[in-house]
Formats: structure tokens, sequence, C-alpha cells
């Protein structure tokens, strides 16, 4: 009895992901407004009604995809929200953590597609959804506070914009990563080349390029 009450929930999950594997390439291929439902449900496998039972319609599965994302995003950054008692501690915690950022954007690269075509369009978005996709930078500049707070940052620095600047940096790294890699021939996908850019990376945040 329990075994067969469950599958539907199984087969319910499943459909919804399907649905919002194939709403994520569409959306990051075509955009919102280019992307069709008939489209998505087609990729998906589904009959179309199951986009509108499931998420509401088009807009509501969008916004799914992003907050999934989003909520993966801050369940990563809380585990380095303790304050860091020393600077190589605080120095080792954005390691770990930029390598994570990079790894989950690579294994997403439609969320990064659809959030620098979209990211501007509150109104798609909706005030939730763009609260929570801010509150990654606003968690981890209070990263960088705490640091200030503790001597490790000089007086000048600005934690929101650090914070910003940290972010987008490696955001860009991964838009770019196919093109980097056809020319240079430098793979993000590569763990080793990862490490050595996240190194490098943190090295000039952590002390500038000046002699």
């Amino acid at each position: 009895m329990k075994r067969r009450r469950k599958e539907p929930e199984r087969s319910t999950e499943r459909t919804k992901q399907r649905l919002e594997a194939a709403a994520k390439r569409a959306f990051a291929k075509h955009g919102f407004h280019g992307a069709t439902v008939q489209q998505i449900a087609d990729d998906a496998g589904v009959n179309i009604s199951l986009i509108s039972h499931h998420f509401g319609g088009k807009q509501g599965l969008y916004r799914a995809c992003l907050r999934r994302f989003g909520e993966q995003r801050l369940l990563s950054l809380d585990r380095f929200l303790s304050p860091s008692k020393t600077v190589q501690e605080f120095q080792a915690k954005l390691h770990i953590l930029v390598g994570e950022l990079l790894e989950q954007h690579l294994a997403e690269p439609e969320i990064l597609a659809i959030l620098l075509r979209d990211i501007s369009d509150a109104e798609l978005l909706g005030n939730d959804l763009e609260r929570q996709l801010f509150e990654f930078t606003t968690k981890l500049a209070r990263v960088f506070e705490d640091a200030k707070a503790r001597g490790f940052l000089r007086r000048g620095a600005d934690p929101l914009v650090a914070a910003r600047l940290l972010y987008l940096a490696f955001a860009g790294l991964i838009q770019f990563s196919a093109h980097t890699e056809r020319v240079s021939g430098i793979a993000l996908a590569d763990s080793a080349t990862r490490r050595t850019i996240v190194e490098s990376a943190l090295d000039i945040v952590f002390n500038g390029i000046l002699k």
C-alpha cells in the first residue's frame, strides 16, 4: 500500500524535472518570449497541459527553473557564513566556495545564459525570485563585511562591491568558457585547470596586480 501511494509522487517529480530541464534548454536558446510551451512539452515528452498543472503556466515554469538553482547556490553559501578566525581561514573558505560555484554553473550552463539575458526584467522574474537571486551577493557581502571588521581587508574596501565583482568575474569566466576553449584550449571543465584559475583569480582579489 505504501509503495503504491509513493509511486505517483515519484512520477510527478520526474515529470517536473523533465519539464524544467526542457524549459532551461528552451529559455537559454530562445529567451522567455521566444520559447513556446508546446516546444517545451514536446522536448520533455509530456502533455502540454502538465505545464499549467504543475507550474501554472510558462512563467511559473520559468521561475521554478531559476528558483531551484537559486536555492542550491544559497545552500552552498550558507556553509561559509560562519566568521573566519584568521586570514588563512577566510582565504581557504573563498577558494572552496568559488570552486563549488564554478562547478554548479558548469553543471547548468543554461541557467547562466537565462540570467544574463533576463536579469534586468524585474516583471518577468517577479519580486520574490529577484530578491532570492540578489540575496546571494548580499550574503556573500556579509562574509566580506565580517572579514573587514576583523581587519582582514583594507579599510577602503566595500564588501558589497567586492562580493559582486567576485561573483561577476567567475560568471564571466563561465559565460565565455566555450569561446575560451576554442581559442586558447583552456577548458574550465578540466578540474586541474579550474583549480589553477580559481587560485590565480583569488590571488588577484587578495593581493592585487601591482608590485
